[in-house]
């Protein structure tokens, strides 16, 4: 899983996970909403990682 090629998918998929989150983010308990938070957290690690690759 942890190849070039699936970490910009990955990137992807917690972007729309984090916008979903964020939409229903009302109806959701505080700690499932902190989730969106988690969520770009983890794409600024990727986006270093991706980074840091293509250097």
């Amino acid at each position: 899983m942890d190849t070039p090629r699936d970490l910009p998918r990955l990137v992807r998929l917690c972007l729309q996970m984090a916008d979903v989150i964020d939409r229903y983010q009302a109806a959701m308990k505080p700690r499932e909403a902190d989730k969106a938070r988690q969520a770009r957290r983890l794409i600024k690690k990727l986006q270093k990682k991706i980074d840091n690759e293509t250097l």
